[in-house]
């Protein structure tokens, strides 16, 4: 595991992950810690020889607590710390040699352990760093030792150390590439399977919608053309009626109710087949203006207040103006609904760039109830709905979504409980409109 990736696995989990190297560090300094007080206790050597080994392996001891220590807290730091460490192992090596016979100990066997390790885990520039400070120190026990071993012993010696630290650098390094190749490859399998996956999603939510708006749209049809008739004649004898008489009420009620089973009839079909296109230069403030005077009634009866921030040199975009009203109104609808007497209702709108790409970007938010965690994923659902029966056919948003992203748009939404939600449109601006210049931070983006 490369330190990118062990840093990484950090940030996210809280904690440092010890790798097959870390373990084998802190299992040989066990190991050489058991090992020592072992052969101190069978060992040919004097009383004093003894005493003074062992404040060695204290020595050793002390100092490998307080590095495991540094690393517990510290653990982005890991590495350093082992570098630190190394001067402190061939101190440790150096007094035993001492203690021990000098070039002639057996203890010399150390050097290779610890120029292997260092090499495989750091590489080969510190694998020859440290090879050239073991030989350095070995060199320093061999003339203090008055010579026990041939020179050509000596060189012999100096020179596998050398040779150890190259193969296993080289190795590190193959090693090193391998993991991340293979964590290059790890990453691009998870994504293609998390694509693979929203395509699936996706081709299954498709599925059901084709089947959903078939069933709708031949639904639709049979009760649209009894509907028709009822409505035309209720409207001649809400027409005809005297305007004193109780059954000119009745007939206002039934008429009422024709005008709500036809809009919902309406949004069933256009959420099963989408109404014609006719794309046409629109201008993004008068949609919205239009929105709010439809809805300024209910507003004033629940005294919301409005803010607004439009400006007016917006870029007009290439779209179809009444399935974009539609969009914005079944959005600013359900602000006004969602709020209490007395809520703040705020609609903004700007320019954007997206790569090449510029956006108008339109933002309407409320302070009302919020949507609960749960319901968010849901909102855009066809039928979905928290409202009450028979107040809502749970069709305005999705028929919204539908409506921008066939125009090359997107919908964002965000929402606490208890403190409001924000609606966030995207919508390309066409080729033709003119887009006016945007600041210099927004270039520079």
């Amino acid at each position: 595991m490369d330190q990118s990736t062990r840093t990484s696995t950090y940030e996210q989990t809280g904690t440092f992950p010890f790798g097959p190297m870390d373990r084998a560090f802190l299992a040989l300094r066990i190991v050489v810690l058991a090992g020592g007080l072992g052969w101190l206790l069978f060992a040919p050597l004097t009383r004093d020889d003894k005493i003074q080994a062992l404040i060695v392996f204290l020595f050793y001891s002390f100092y490998n607590s307080a590095l495991y220590v540094s690393i517990f807290y510290n653990p982005r730091h890991i590495r350093a710390f082992y570098l630190v460490g190394i001067i402190f192992d061939l101190i440790f090596i150096l007094l035993l040699l001492m203690l021990t016979g000098g070039a002639a100990s057996s203890f010399f066997i150390a050097f290779y352990i610890l120029v292997a390790l260092h090499s495989l885990y750091y590489g080969l520039k510190v694998g020859l760093i440290v090879s050239s400070a073991s030989s350095l120190i070995y060199l320093v026990s061999y003339v203090q030792s008055g010579y026990p071993i041939h020179w050509t012993d000596f060189g012999v010696r100096i020179l596998l150390l050398f040779m150890l630290s190259v193969w296993a650098g080289i190795l590190s390094g193959i090693m090193r590439e391998d993991r991340e190749r293979i964590g290059r490859l790890n990453r691009d399998l998870r994504e293609s399977f998390e694509n693979l996956e929203r395509a699936q999603k996706q081709l299954i939510e498709t599925a059901k919608l084709a089947a959903l708006g078939r069933m709708t749209s031949d639904v639709a049809h049979e009760i649209r053309n009894p509907l028709v008739s009822i409505g035309g004649f209720a409207r001649r004898c809400h027409a005809m009626i005297d305007p004193g008489a109780p059954e000119k009420r009745y007939a206002g009620i039934v008429v009422d109710e024709v005008a709500r089973l036809e809009k919902i009839l309406r949004d069933l079909l256009i959420f099963s087949r989408g109404p014609a296109r006719q794309p046409t230069m629109t201008k993004i403030g008068e949609l919205l203006a239009w929105g709010l005077e439809r809805v300024r009634e209910e507003m004033a009866e629940k005294g919301i207040r409005v803010v607004q921030d439009i400006p007016g040199d917006l870029p007009e975009i290439l779209a179809d103006g009444e399935q974009l009203r539609q969009a914005f109104m079944n959005i600013i609808l359900n602000a006004v609904q969602a709020l209490e007497p007395g809520g703040v209702l705020t609609l903004r709108a700007s320019t954007e760039k997206e790569g090449e790409a510029h956006r108008v970007c339109v933002e309407i938010e409320d302070t009302g109830c919020g949507i609960s965690e749960e319901h968010l994923p849901l909102i855009f659902n066809p039928f979905f709905s928290t409202k009450n029966a028979g107040e809502g056919t749970g069709l305005g948003l999705s028929v919204s979504r539908r409506i921008v992203e066939e125009m090359g748009g997107r919908i964002d939404v965000s929402s606490n409980v208890g403190e409001g939600s924000r609606f966030r449109i995207l919508i390309p601006v066409s080729a033709e409109a003119q887009v006016p210049a945007l600041p210099e931070e927004e270039r520079a983006r």
